[in-house]
């Protein structure tokens, strides 16, 4: 199946949260009966180092490479400390009874969350890596329940007040997402972009307008991409509720093709149950 094209993606009316999310500073922290999940800090640096300088890990990235230097890591945190904390919804994972940082806090022995908005397809992804020595044990499974009951608004952290709200809003996926997901129609005005001549001009100019058209209404979703050789992840997903519907063609950082089976999990669902 061809690769998502954001020049084909049409316009949904859909649930999501509510945009800023919480900043690091009052998103408080997660338990679990293993895992303690918490905000990233710059003290976290070379713990996701680690992380991100193993192979066998990092094959499994959009990377798919390890970091070539500290500095490297560091750009990759800075997409998750302040001001960018309230763009994504990414936790250290931690365990509760295990090693401190410089800060005293629990060591970082992974990461995890939503780490994009508006993926591939449009929709928020998902996504979670936890250092090599600790596969095998149920973390991943582990980590990722606590996540979607926060993510579905069913459960603050713990040291919070502020649950993950949902406000009504209009965005631009790929069509193929909408298969099964489609509740009903409207007729909204939606901003698009278009070429016209605009006065004065010799020629024409892309410029955003809006249009009255009459776009669907569907379910939330949250996404995750994966590779057709990883299937431990594909247990950790539907372990969790999330359900496989395509299956696209990508391509490596060698340039050869591969498979990408992409899950998604219907949050109101969920929160309904």
């Amino acid at each position: 199946m061809a690769a998502p094209n954001k020049e084909t993606f049409i316009p949904i009316k859909t649930t999501l949260p509510k945009s800023p999310l919480p900043d690091s500073a009052s998103r408080g922290t997660i338990l679990t009966p293993r895992l303690l999940l918490r905000s990233i800090t710059q003290a976290d640096l070379q713990a996701y180092h680690t992380i991100r300088t193993d192979a066998e890990i990092m094959k499994w990235t959009v990377q798919g490479r390890v970091d070539h230097d500290l500095a490297e890591t560091q750009e990759k945190l800075n997409l998750f400390l302040p001001p960018n904390d309230v763009l994504k919804c990414n936790w250290a994972i931690c365990l509760r009874d295990g090693n401190k940082n410089e800060d005293g806090e629990p060591e970082l022995i992974g990461i995890g969350g939503v780490h994009i908005f508006s993926s591939t397809f449009g929709w928020p992804e998902l996504g979670y890596m936890i250092r090599r020595d600790y596969w095998g044990l149920g973390l991943a499974t582990e980590f990722l329940g606590a996540f979607v009951k926060y993510w579905v608004g069913g459960e603050g952290a713990e040291g919070s007040s502020k649950r993950l709200e949902r406000e009504e809003t209009i965005i631009w996926v790929d069509e193929r997402t909408l298969e099964g997901a489609v509740v009903g129609r409207l007729i909204e005005y939606v901003k698009v972009k278009k070429m016209e001549c605009v006065e004065g001009a010799t020629e024409e100019k892309e410029i955003e307008a809006e249009v009255e058209m009459e776009i669907p209404v569907v379910e939330e979703q949250l996404l995750a991409v994966t590779s057709e050789h990883n299937g431990k992840s594909h247990g950790v997903l539907r372990k969790n509720g999330f359900e496989e519907f395509l299956t696209w063609t990508g391509t490596e950082p060698d340039g050869s093709s591969i498979g990408l089976p992409t899950f998604r999990y219907f949050p109101l669902r969920q929160r309904k149950e």
